[in-house]
C-alpha cells in the first residue's frame, strides 16, 4: 500500500470513528490481536471502562460476556469475525458483565475492518442494552399466562364467541341480515372448564357451536339475545338455555362486546354465572312464603270469623272447613267427632271444595279402624301419601277411600282433656300428595284451634281458651276500641318489640306506628271501613323499643255489634324484620352480580410460596372485614384458624411440590374476631401461586348442624336402649355413665343426681360425674335438707329447669351460692325428676371453667333425656316397691312360724323345770334333763337361722314403701 493510500485510509478511519463515537449504540475497535484501540461513550458506559484504561486490553477482559440461559463466558465474536473476515452476530441470550458486575442483555454485531488495499487491520464490535426490551416482553409473557390462568381457574364460566368475518353495526348497516349471519357464524372458541361444567359439556363437542345450536330450542330469543349484545357494548343478560343433555339451564352473564382497529365487531367475551338452583330454591322460598302467607290469613279469618267466635253451629263448622280447604289447597276437609259410647266416628261437617258443598252424618264404626285411632292417638298427626297401601290408613279402604277418590291423607287429632275426642281430615284427591312441613304445622295449629273452638261451644264460652290461644300464638294479636287505641295486646308483644303490656294500652294505634307509615296506616282504616267485615293485611313498620325498625305483617278486621255498629278492631302483627332483611340482601347481591366483570365474587388472590399475599381483589374485603392494605404483604397462615394450620400446611407443600390443590377448605380468621370457612382452588404458576376461593360458612353451618342433630339422635336412642336393659341394681351405674354422655356431648364440667327422701326430708346425693381434669366440689354435700333451700325447692317444683348463669348473682330472693352449695362454679343448670305431681329428685349441671348461656335448644335436648331417666327411676322405684312387698310377706310369715316354733321348746322347758322343783328319782332326773337339753338347742337354732335373716326388718319395709309417693 502506497503513503498516499496509507493517508487516505487513515483519513476514513479518523471520519470512521468520529462517527461511531456520535451514535447511539455501544463500538469498540480492536486491532487483529483482539486488542482494545477504541470506545466510543456509549460503550464506556455499558462496560464500566473508560477509553484510556481499556486501550490496549483484552476485548475479553473489557467486553465481558456471557450465555443468559447457562451463565457460562460464550466466546467473543470479535476472535471469529478476524479469523473469518465476516461480519458476525450475536444470541439474543447473550448478557454483557460491566467493570462494577452489573448485567445487561444486549444484542451485538461485529466487522472486520479492510483497508483500501482490501487488508484486515482489525475488528469493531457494536452492541446495544436490550434489558429493558427483554423485561417488557416477559412482563407481557406474564400477563397473557396470568391471563390464562384466571380464564381456567375461574369460579364462573368464561368463553370467547368470534365472528367468521368482523360486523359493522351502525345505522349504515343491514342489522337484520347480520343478525341472520351471525345466528350462524358467531362461534365458540374458547371455554373455559367451569362453563363447559355447566352445560355438561366436553369442549370437543362445544367448541365451533353457534347461537342457532345454542338456542335451537328457540331461535327466536336467541336472536333477540344477539341484538341485545350488538346493541350494548357491556351488558348483563339472564337467559334460560339448555345442557347437553336437554335440561334447562338459567344462566346470568356479563358480556362484553369486541373491537378492531376499524371499529368493527369481530367477537364477544363473557363470564356467565349458572343461577337455576338459585332460581328454584327463590322460587321454592317464594312458594312457601306465600303458603305461609296463605295459611297464616286464614288462622286470622278463624280467630277472626264472626260465626265462630259466637260458636254458632253449624255455621262456624262451615267456615272451618272452607277455610282449612282453601288455605291448604285440598278437596275435601271434615271434622269427626270420636263417639266411644256409641263406638262411632260420625262427620259433623265435611266440605267438598270441588262441588262447594257440605255434607254431614257420615259415619265409621271404631271397631274397623283401630290400627288408624292408634297412630292419631300416639303422633298427633298422620300424613300419608298412598292412603289406600299405608298401613296406617288402609283400614279405611274401598268403602271410604276408594269410593271418593282419596289418594293422601292429613289428619290431625282433636284432644279433650287428654283424650282423643275427634279429628280433623284433609283429603286429597287425585295424584299422591307429599305433604310440606307447613301443611303439616298448618293442619296441627288449625286442629288446635277447632278444638279450642268446639271446648268453647261445649261450655258457651270462648275466652278463657281465645286467651290461651292468644298467648301461645306467636304473633302478635290485639284489639283495638272504636277510637283506634289499644285495648288488649298478647303477651307476645315484648318478645317481638321490647314494649311491656303498660307502655301500650290506652295509646292510641297511630302512636305505635313509624312516621314513615302513617299515611299507609290511615288508608288501611279507611278501607277497613269500606270492606266491612273483610280482614286486610298490610306490612307496617314500628320501632323497637331499642330504636332499631321493625316490619310487621298486620292483619286487621272490624268489629260490630249485633246493631252493626262500629265497636273496635282486632288483629295480629307476624315479624317480617328478618324475611325483609333477607329480600334486601337478595338484591344487594343482584346488583353486585351486574358488577361482576369489574369486581368479581370470588376471592382471588396472589401469594409466593412462604404464603405473603402479593395482591387480592376487594372480594377478600368484604368477607374478612380487613382493608386490601391490610391483608396484601400480610402472611395468610397469620389468620388460619389454629385447627386448621396444619392441614393448610400440608396443602402449601404440595403447592410447592408444584401440586395443583382443588377443594381444600379452612377457616379464616375475621376482623370482628369471628372465623369464615374459605373453599379453595390453587395452582402454582413458576415463584407464585395463583387462587381461587369462596366464602362456604353458611354451608358448613348447616352441615354441622345437621351433623350435631344426627348425633344427638344416636344419643338418645343409646341411652334409651341402655336404660331399658338395666335391672334395678344396675340403674346407678347406667344414670352414672349417661350422666357421662350428656357431660361430654353438651360440654359441661360436672353433673350430681340427688333423690328425695322423704323420712328425713332430705336430697341424697346418689350419683355423680366429672370431666376429666375438674375436681368435686370443694363443699360437696351428700344430704341437703330441704329447709335449707325452701325457696329454690318450690320454684323447681313448679318450673321445668332453673339455671344460673352468673354465680355472683342472686335470683328471686334466695342467694345462689346457698342453692348451689359451690362457690367455684360458674354456672348452674337444675331439672327437677318428677313424676305428676310427685317429686322424685334433682338432677344438676354445672360449667366450672367459664360462664355458659344455657340456650333453648341444648335445655330442650337435655330436658328429653332427663325424662328418661325419670320414668327409668319411676320404673326402678316400682320394682324396688314389689320387691319389699314380697320381702314383708316372707318376714310375716316367718315371724308366724318362729314365734309357734319358740313356743313350743319353751312350754318343755316350764314342764320339766316344774317336775324337777316336785322332786324325782335320778332316772327321771336325767330325762327331764335331757329333755331341756334338747329344747335349749331347738331354741338357739331358730335364733340362728333368724340371724341369718336379720335384714328382713318390718320397720324398714313400712318405711322404704313410705319413702316417695307414687300416682295411681
Amino acid at each position: 500500500m502506497s503513503i498516499t493510500d496509507g493517508k487516505i485510509y487513515e483519513h476514513s478511519f479518523e471520519v470512521l470513528k468520529a462517527t461511531l463515537k456520535s451514535i447511539g449504540d455501544g463500538v469498540i475497535t480492536t486491532d487483529l490481536d483482539g486488542r482494545v484501540t477504541d470506545l466510543n461513550k456509549v460503550a464506556e458506559d455499558l462496560t464500566g471502562w473508560a477509553a484510556n484504561e481499556a486501550k490496549h486490553k483484552d476485548i475479553r477482559e473489557v467486553f465481558k460476556i456471557v450465555d443468559s440461559t447457562t451463565g457460562q463466558q460464550t466466546d467473543n465474536p470479535i476472535f471469529e469475525t478476524i479469523e473469518k473476515v465476516q461480519s458476525i452476530d450475536l444470541s439474543n441470550d447473550t448478557v454483557l458483565i460491566s467493570k462494577d458486575g452489573q448485567e445487561r442483555k444486549i444484542t451485538d454485531s461485529c466487522a472486520p475492518v479492510i483497508d483500501a488495499g482490501g487488508d484486515i487491520r482489525g475488528a469493531v464490535c457494536v452492541f446495544r442494552d436490550i434489558t429493558d426490551r427483554k423485561r417488557s416482553e416477559q412482563e407481557l409473557k406474564d400477563r397473557e399466562k396470568l391471563l390464562d390462568l384466571f380464564f381456567s381457574q375461574s369460579l364462573d364460566g368464561c368463553f370467547f364467541m368470534m365472528f367468521d368475518e368482523p360486523v359493522y353495526w351502525n345505522d349504515q348497516a343491514d342489522r337484520d341480515e347480520i343478525l341472520d349471519y351471525g345466528m350462524h357464524h358467531l362461534k365458540l372458541t374458547r371455554v373455559n372448564q367451569t362453563m363447559l361444567d355447566q352445560y355438561g359439556a366436553k369442549e370437543e363437542d362445544f367448541i365451533g357451536l353457534t347461537l342457532s345450536d345454542f338456542f335451537q330450542h328457540d331461535l327466536v330469543a336467541g336472536r333477540s339475545l344477539l341484538r341485545r349484545l350488538l346493541d350494548d357494548p357491556n351488558s348483563q343478560i339472564e337467559t334460560r338455555e339448555k345442557r347437553i343433555d336437554g335440561s334447562e339451564v338459567i344462566i346470568s352473564g356479563n358480556y362484553v362486546n369486541l373491537y378492531d382497529d376499524q371499529g368493527r365487531i369481530t367477537g364477544h367475551f363473557g363470564v356467565q354465572r349458572d343461577i337455576t338452583t338459585a332460581k328454584r330454591l327463590a322460587q321454592k322460598q317464594k312458594d312457601i312464603k306465600k303458603r305461609e302467607r296463605r295459611q297464616k290469613d286464614a288462622l286470622a279469618q278463624i280467630t277472626t270469623d264472626k260465626y265462630i267466635a259466637k260458636g254458632q253451629l253449624p255455621a262456624a263448622l262451615y267456615r272451618i272447613t272452607e277455610i282449612v280447604a282453601q288455605a291448604i289447597d285440598v278437596t275435601r276437609v271434615g271434622i269427626w267427632y270420636l263417639d266411644k259410647e256409641k263406638g262411632e266416628l260420625k262427620s259433623l261437617d265435611c266440605y267438598d271444595s270441588s262441588s262447594g258443598s257440605h255434607s254431614k252424618d257420615s259415619i265409621i264404626q271404631i271397631s274397623d279402624i283401630p290400627r288408624y285411632l292408634e297412630s292419631i292417638r300416639e303422633e298427633g298427626i298422620l300424613a300419608v301419601k298412598n292412603a289406600s297401601t299405608d298401613p296406617l290408613t288402609s283400614e279405611l279402604g274401598k268403602d271410604y277411600l276408594n269410593s271418593l277418590g282419596i289418594t293422601s291423607m292429613l289428619d290431625a287429632g282433636i284432644h279433650f282433656q287428654g283424650e282423643l275426642a275427634g279429628i280433623l281430615c284433609l283429603e286429597h284427591v287425585g295424584e299422591p300428595r307429599v305433604w310440606h312441613p307447613q301443611d303439616k304445622s298448618f293442619a296441627n295449629i288449625a286442629s288446635s284451634i277447632v278444638t279450642q273452638i268446639l271446648i268453647n261451644i261445649r261450655r258457651n264460652t270462648i275466652t278463657n281458651r281465645y286467651r290461651q290461644l292468644i298467648e301461645q300464638s306467636p304473633t302478635i294479636i290485639f284489639n283495638l276500641s272504636s277510637e283506634r287505641k289499644v285495648t288488649f295486646v298478647s303477651p307476645v308483644l315484648k318478645e317481638v318489640t321490647g314494649f311491656e303490656f303498660n307502655d301500650i294500652i290506652g295509646r292510641d294505634f297511630e302512636s305505635i306506628i313509624y312516621k314513615e307509615d302513617l299515611a299507609k296506616a290511615e288508608a288501611l282504616f279507611k278501607e277497613l271501613d269500606s270492606a266491612k267485615s273483610i280482614p286486610i293485611s298490610r306490612d307496617l313498620r314500628i320501632v323497637h323499643r331499642d330504636g332499631t325498625i321493625l316490619w310487621l305483617r298486620t292483619v286487621l278486621a272490624v268489629q260490630h255489634d249485633e246493631n252493626n255498629i262500629l265497636t273496635g278492631y282486632t288483629g295480629n302483627s307476624l315479624d317480617i324484620t328478618a324475611q325483609n332483611k333477607i329480600l334486601l340482601e337478595l338484591e344487594e347481591t343482584k346488583e353486585e352480580l351486574e358488577t361482576y366483570f369489574n369486581s368479581s365474587l370470588d376471592l382471588l388472590s396472589i401469594t409466593d410460596f412462604n404464603g405473603k399475599f402479593l395482591r387480592i381483589n376487594p372480594a377478600w374485603e368484604k368477607v374478612l372485614g380487613y382493608s386490601i392494605d391490610k391483608l396484601e404483604g400480610q402472611n395468610y397462615m397469620d389468620f388460619v384458624h389454629p385447627d386448621d394450620i396444619e392441614a393448610t400446611k400440608d396443602a402449601k407443600s404440595r403447592l410447592a411440590d408444584n401440586e395443583v390443590v382443588n377443594n381444600f377448605e379452612n377457616r379464616y380468621l375475621c376482623k370482628d374476631g369471628s372465623f369464615r370457612w374459605i373453599e379453595w382452588r390453587a395452582k402454582p404458576v413458576g415463584e407464585m401461586v395463583y387462587s381461587v376461593a369462596r366464602d362456604i360458612t353458611e354451608r358448613r353451618l348447616a352441615e354441622d348442624k345437621l351433623v350435631y342433630q344426627n348425633k344427638y339422635q344416636k344419643l338418645v336412642s343409646a341411652i334409651a336402649e341402655s336404660f331399658i336393659n338395666t335391672e334395678s341394681d344396675g340403674m346407678q351405674k347406667t344414670i352414672t355413665s349417661t350422666m357421662q354422655k350428656l357431660g361430654e356431648f353438651f360440654g359441661f364440667d360436672r353433673c350430681y343426681l340427688y333423690l328425695y327422701e322423704k323420712k328425713n326430708d332430705s336430697f341424697v346425693l346418689n350419683c355423680q360425674w366429672l370431666a376429666s381434669g375438674i375436681e368435686a366440689r370443694k363443699s360437696l354435700q351428700t344430704t341437703i335438707p330441704v329447709s335449707n333451700n325452701p325457696i329454690f325447692i318450690k320454684d323447681l317444683t313448679a318450673n321445668r329447669f332453673l339455671y344460673f348463669e352468673d354465680q355472683d348473682s342472686d335470683k328471686d330472693g334466695y342467694p345462689r351460692s346457698k342453692v348451689s352449695q359451690s362457690d367455684e362454679a360458674k354456672s348452674l343448670l337444675f331439672f327437677p325428676l318428677k313424676a305428676d305431681d310427685d317429686f322424685l329428685g334433682i338432677l344438676s349441671f354445672a360449667n366450672v371453667k367459664q360462664y355458659r348461656h344455657y340456650d333453648d335448644e341444648t335445655i330442650d335436648l337435655v330436658e328429653v333425656i332427663v325424662n328418661i331417666i325419670t320414668e327409668s327411676l319411676v320404673r326402678k322405684i316400682l320394682q324396688e316397691r314389689t320387691i319389699s312387698l314380697e320381702k314383708t310377706a316372707t318376714a310375716l310369715a316367718m315371724a308366724v312360724t318362729t314365734n309357734h316354733e319358740i313356743n313350743q321348746p319353751l312350754t318343755l322347758i316350764q314342764g320339766y323345770v316344774e317336775m324337777l322343783r316336785n322332786g324325782v328319782t335320778k332316772n327321771q332326773e336325767d330325762k327331764y334333763y335331757h329333755g331341756i337339753e334338747n329344747a335349749v338347742s331347738k331354741i338357739i337354732e331358730i335364733i340362728r337361722k333368724m340371724n341369718e335373716m336379720k335384714e328382713v326388718e318390718l320397720t324398714d319395709y313400712t318405711e322404704d314403701l313410705d319413702m316417695v309417693k307414687l300416682s295411681e
